[in-house]
């Protein structure tokens, strides 16, 4: 509801579903000023659109610690960890991350409430996990990167779908048509692989490829460790059509809604421009 208001009346004042009432009750206050104010003689944009809007969190793991940002970039929500490599912020509020641990039962995927409190688990994994992705159904994706392998997890952290491939997993993606992109840092390389396996799609002759996105147009955003740049293929992936050099080590990228670019590096998390230009940045540990 939240993203259609804010679609239909191209305003973003700032609203979280996930806090309580009482937080909750300013923020309604202002959007109900702006409705009196402005709902006669507004002009609102329609049709929706297919795709989501940024709702202003945004979750990183800085290895110690996760930190959550609101909309204006300022943190709303911490918890210490150690080892986290990977996270997700969920849309029922709650926070998914990834432990990377060296021994049996150490490696796992843990989710959090708003208060911090556990309220899934996965302690089998058979290594450490540099991706994952809380997929529609509820089952969880994550690469398994010191083992080779990408797995599918029920709730109940079943295997539901698995692939062992060589080349150290470590981005990962499942596309709306049930494949599968996976970036192998030491394969060099990105492929698309189907239900069955099967490689449709692949990007060679890439150096250290630790995070792929496949984009609404189909082009696909890769993020290069060892050349420290962020690369954007046409769907063929012959043609780069964009390029952020000079990214120190990038581990993680995503393309946003609004068209900039979210860049986790070593030490820190910029958000990008089209052109380039730096527009927000955060320093921390890795």
């Amino acid at each position: 509801a939240y993203q259609s208001l804010r679609s239909v009346t191209a305003q973003t004042l700032a609203f979280n579903p996930y806090d309580q009432p009482a937080a909750r009750k300013p923020l309604v206050d202002a959007w109900k000023t702006w409705v009196t104010a402005n709902a006669v003689e507004a002009k609102l944009k329609l049709p929706l659109p297919e795709t989501d809007l940024p709702l202003g969190r945004m979750l990183v793991a800085f290895r110690g610690q996760l930190v959550e940002f609101d909309e204006a970039h300022n943190e709303r929500w911490t918890k210490q960890v150690n080892n986290a490599f990977v996270c997700q912020g969920l849309p029922n509020g709650n926070r998914l991350y990834g432990i990377y641990g060296n021994q049996a039962g150490q490696s796992q995927l843990i989710e959090v409430s708003e208060d911090g409190e556990e309220v899934w688990k996965s302690s089998t994994l058979p290594s450490g996990p540099f991706g994952i992705q809380r997929l529609a159904n509820g089952n969880t994706l994550v690469a398994c990167t010191d083992t080779n392998q990408v797995l599918e997890l029920s709730p109940l952290g079943e295997t539901v779908w698995q692939i062992q491939i060589d080349g150290r997993p470590m981005g990962i993606q499942r596309l709306d048509n049930g494949h599968t992109m996976i970036a192998l840092s030491q394969g060099q390389k990105v492929v698309e692989v189907d239900a069955d396996k099967k490689v449709v799609w692949e990007k060679n002759g890439l150096n250290g490829p630790s995070s792929v996105q496949r984009l609404p147009n189909g082009n696909t955003l890769v993020a290069e460790m060892f050349t420290s740049r962020v690369v954007e293929f046409d769907p063929s992936g012959k043609r780069e059509v964009w390029k952020k050099d000079s990214v120190n080590n990038p581990r993680d990228v995503k393309r946003l809604p609004n068209g900039n670019t979210l860049i986790a590096e070593n030490q820190s998390v910029q958000e990008v421009d089209p052109q380039g230009k730096v527009v927000w940045r955060r320093n921390g540990n890795n």
